[in-house]
């Protein structure tokens, strides 16, 4: 139930209700003027773990100005309650627990500004919403790399890619205690794309290839006739792990590099976002090119006669940044594939504030030129 200026709305997955119109259903996506945008998913489509169809309601509910910002995940608790069902494991802080390593590859598409708690301060003095969800900040999102590693095959799919994760995260309420993220989507992953002589889970079945499909695919019948890439992990899977996820504060061990910020451009000309080239920042003299990546920024507030991209920000400023993932794309738009090159390091930039640690942004690195910086192993903790 929506209430928008005194008009109470009824919006469901199937449907929507307005007080002050006639009983008929209207359908979801349709404004009419005053109800609410959003997207209509159909039964089958809920069923699907799908970040495309979580990202549609991930867009829209962002940019809204919350009255009371640390209100975000009651007020976006009704989608993930619709949502639930349909991603084994559920959700921390609005990322889907079975994709979390991918569901952080969210980046700004415009300005974002800082969600933070103006009632709950906990021991350390941290915001209760993190940093490293998009749930921490309010305003457009970017988030095309949500589709990475479709487990099935979605037509209007544009961009594909693959992530493997390259650290472990834990969760902690009171970094005293933690409970490690399952990574059993990755699992599967990789035990039968990679391995198709691995045992199938229960309840799942392999299709030989027909007319339609040129490799082999499997089904399960809670996805009636969908057909899968690999088997994946469902609810009892999870359970059997029995994770206890809770608290503000995530914690890895990850390689750690300093980077050098180059020059930006508007990504696209479209003025949405900050494309920041990322230098290395020690290197040999006889070395020309030093670009090895690049970051999207936040872009802060348009003010009269320039532009206010993040503080923190400085052409030739140095930037301490984590390797989190490796990615690929797997696509022929030169734009996205860095240069002509389709594999890379997503890297997290982190700004320090004491022991805690905060995402800033996210980028990515070449894998060839990581290699050759003077990467080290640390212990993050990310508030």
């Amino acid at each position: 139930m929506l209430i928008f200026n005194g008009l109470v709305s009824w919006v469901c997955q199937s449907h929507s209700y307005q007080e002050d119109v006639h009983p008929e259903r209207i359908p979801l996506g349709s404004s009419n003027g005053k109800t609410p945008v959003l997207i209509g998913l159909k039964h089958d489509e809920l069923k699907l773990p799908s970040m495309a169809n979580f990202a549609e309601y991930v867009k829209p509910f962002n940019i809204r100005d919350l009255s009371f910002q640390e209100d975000v995940i009651n007020a976006f608790a009704g989608v993930i309650t619709m949502m639930n069902g349909s991603f084994p494991g559920g959700f921390h802080y609005g990322l889907p627990i079975m994709y979390f390593d991918i569901a952080l590859l969210w980046q700004p598409c415009g300005e974002l500004r800082r969600r933070v708690s103006g009632k709950h301060k906990s021991e350390l003095n941290t915001p209760q919403i993190p940093s490293w969800s998009w749930v921490g900040w309010q305003g457009n999102l970017l988030l095309e790399s949500w589709d990475a590693c479709l487990p099935f095959e979605r037509r209007n799919a544009i961009i594909k890619s693959e992530i493997e994760p390259l650290v472990r995260w834990y969760t902690s309420p009171d970094l005293k205690t933690a409970s490690q993220i399952p990574t059993l989507f990755f699992e599967y992953r990789q035990k039968f794309l990679r391995g198709r002589d691995a045992i199938l889970p229960s309840g799942w079945e392999e299709s030989i290839p027909d007319q339609e499909t040129t490799s082999i695919t499997y089904k399960h019948h809670v996805f009636e006739n969908k057909k899968f890439l690999h088997p994946i992990p469902l609810w009892e899977d999870f359970a059997k792990l029995n994770p206890t996820l809770s608290g503000p504060y995530l914690y890895t061990y990850a390689q750690r590099a300093w980077l050098e910020f180059g020059w930006w451009d508007d990504r696209n000309n479209s003025g949405n976002c900050i494309e920041v080239k990322l230098h290395k920042l020690h290197k040999p003299k006889e070395e020309t090119d030093t670009e090895i990546g690049y970051m999207l920024l936040n872009r802060q507030v348009r003010e009269p006669g320039g532009l206010h991209i993040d503080s923190s920000f400085k052409v030739g400023n140095i930037c301490e940044v984590i390797l989190i993932s490796v990615g690929k794309w797997l696509c022929e738009d030169q734009y996205r594939t860095f240069r002509g090159i389709d594999s890379f390091y997503n890297v997290m930039w982190i700004e320090r504030h004491g022991d805690i640690a905060y995402r800033k942004a996210l980028g990515v690195v070449r894998i060839d030129a990581w290699t050759t910086l003077r990467a080290e192993q640390i212990k993050v903790i990310l508030g």
